[in-house]
C-alpha cells in the first residue's frame, strides 16, 4: 500500500499498488516488464499517475539495457555517486552536454560509446581525471579543486592519489 492522491476520490488515502507484465516498444523492440498502478479501494478503480509512468517506463528501458549488455540508470547513478559528482559535473567533465547524465539515468537509453565511457571511468579514476584535465576550464577554481579531490579520493591506493596529484 501507498498513500497517494487518488484522482477518483479526489482525496489522499492509502492505494494498494497493483503489477502487472506489460509488453512496450523500445528501439523497435518488444520489451516485457512489470508494470505497476495504483488501485483504489473506495472505487476499484485503476490508474497511474505521471510519477508512477516514469517508474514504468524506466523499468522497461533498464530491461532493454540489461539485454543489451548497457548499464542501467542506476549503474550510471552509482558511478556518479561513486565520484560525488552531480548529474551535470559529470556531463561537463566528460564533455557531454549538461544534461546528459540526467537524461540517462532518468529516460534516455545510451548508446554504446557513451555507455563504454561510462564503463571506462567506472573502472579506472585515471581515465575520469583525464577527461577532466581536458575540460577542467568549465569549472571555476574553487570547483576544479573540490572535483579533483573527489576524483584523487577514489584512487585505490595512496601511491595512485599520488600520481594524480603529480599530473595536475
Amino acid at each position: 500500500m501507498q498513500t497517494n492522491y487518488c484522482k477518483y476520490c479526489d482525496k489522499v488515502h492509502e492505494l494498494n499498488v497493483l503489477e502487472h507484465t506489460e509488453v512496450c516498444d523500445i528501439k523497435e523492440e518488444k520489451i516485457e516488464y512489470i508494470k505497476k498502478e495504483y488501485l483504489c479501494k473506495k472505487t476499484n478503480k485503476i490508474f497511474t499517475t505521471p510519477d508512477l509512468d516514469d517508474i514504468n517506463q524506466l523499468e522497461a528501458k533498464d530491461i532493454y539495457r540489461r539485454k543489451h549488455n548497457l548499464l542501467t540508470s542506476k549503474d550510471i547513478k552509482q558511478i556518479r555517486e561513486k565520484y560525488s559528482l552531480s548529474q551535470s559535473d559529470l556531463a561537463l567533465i566528460l564533455g557531454w552536454g549538461e544534461v546528459t547524465i540526467t537524461r540517462y539515468e532518468t529516460k534516455e537509453i545510451q548508446n554504446e560509446k557513451y555507455d563504454n565511457v561510462l564503463r571506462k571511468i567506472n573502472d579506472n579514476p585515471y581515465i575520469l581525471y583525464d577527461y577532466f584535465e581536458i575540460n577542467k576550464d568549465c569549472f571555476d577554481q574553487k570547483k576544479q579543486i573540490k572535483i579533483s579531490k573527489k576524483i584523487i579520493s577514489v584512487s585505490p591506493s595512496e601511491e595512485h592519489a599520488n600520481k594524480l596529484i603529480e599530473q595536475s
